[in-house]
């Protein structure tokens, strides 16, 4: 997972061993393939992104950082009820709903087939301490976290596309082997 851009985004990308000729070719995903498969992790992405929401960070691994004796105080005051990383709810749109403009779901197929789901909303990155963005005067809050078993079921859809095309590939390469083998 990685910030880059000034996003905040989770990217996943199939790289292909080298040593393994043609395995490019063989897992080509189109336009169709590659929209079906961003849906399909963003759907998972948003629930997750709820939850972290929800449970202020705890449903990725660790709860985000409480707030300052001196902010707690001012935020009660000005925003009552407000939690954790949710001043104006403006990062919380940003990674939960799909219509949302700062919300993003994209994918590309070349150099190599790749997803990415996240936001281009400033915040997360001012918070996360990975991010080149990070105000050392914020303290840090990696709101885009998810647990080993979370990236499981995120790549879920992307490891069912690879095996699909493979079997593909498998069933056409039989077919073409019979051809071959009965036509001489």
């Amino acid at each position: 997972m990685g910030l880059q851009d000034n996003r905040s985004s989770v990217r996943f990308r199939v790289d292909v061993n080298p040593g393994i000729k043609h395995l490019d070719e063989i897992l080509e995903f189109n336009i169709r393939d590659m929209a079906k498969l961003r849906d399909r992790i963003d759907v998972k992405f948003r629930g997750f992104m709820r939850s972290q929401f929800s449970t202020q960070g705890a449903s990725g691994g660790e709860p985000w950082q409480a707030l300052s004796p001196k902010y707690e105080k001012w935020k009660k005051r000005k925003h009552p009820g407000k939690k954790i990383m949710a001043l104006t709810g403006k990062t919380r749109k940003s990674l939960t709903s799909k219509t949302n403009a700062d919300h993003v779901a994209i994918y590309r197929l070349k150099p190599r087939p790749a997803v990415e789901v996240g936001t281009s909303h400033k915040t997360p990155a001012y918070h996360s301490p990975f991010s080149p963005l990070k105000n050392p005067r914020l303290p840090d809050r990696d709101v885009i976290q998810t647990t080993s078993m979370q990236d499981t079921l995120l790549i879920a859809p992307a490891v069912e596309a690879i095996q699909t095309k493979m079997r593909q590939w498998v069933r056409t390469w039989g077919d073409m082997k019979r051809a071959r083998a009965g036509g001489a």
